[in-house]
């Protein structure tokens, strides 16, 4: 069990920042490029490319990693896509007066606080990331199911042989 903890750790430490970095490198760079004019169609795009960046550099990671790919690199990005949530979301606002650029302690809190998943829900909803972070969670939810269903019926084979 402590080998199955130690793995998961080193994965969410190696593969995690990876994961939130993709999936929210677009929603900083959109609201770092619109300012205060960030409105509706900003907010599909962010909708469309941070789900699109972190299926893509996944894939590619995936592709080009030397390890094989498991259920726990899903999970390592599923975790920080949320964990990192909260500060993503004060950088991207910062560029709109708001974030960082108010008040400190306030803005510390908050993103320190986006490591609790019901925070990093309810600042999607102002950042107009919301449906990205639905679309993204939903993804790595599938392919965890996915990777799951293929360990499960190499054991079958395994076992029938």
């Amino acid at each position: 069990m402590k080998a199955i903890i130690a793995n998961y750790g080193k994965s969410f430490l190696r593969w995690g920042p990876i994961g939130a970095f993709l999936f929210w490198l677009p929603d900083i760079l959109i609201h770092a490029f619109r300012r205060n004019n960030f409105d509706g169609k900003d907010a599909w795009i962010v909708t469309i490319a941070c789900p699109l960046f972190l299926v893509t550099g996944y894939f590619l990671l995936g592709h080009y990693s030397k390890e094989r790919f498991s259920t726990r690199h899903a999970a390592s990005f599923l975790l920080a896509v949320w964990v990192f949530g909260g500060l993503a979301i004060m950088i991207a606002s910062s560029f709109g007066g708001g974030g960082f650029v108010s008040g400190a302690g306030v803005a510390l809190g908050l993103s320190f606080a986006g490591i609790l998943p019901p925070v990093t829900f309810i600042l999607s909803t102002y950042d107009g990331s919301l449906f990205a972070l639905i679309g993204g969670t939903a993804f790595l939810c599938a392919e965890m199911g996915a990777q799951l269903v293929r360990f499960a019926q190499q054991r079958q084979t395994q076992a029938a042989s």
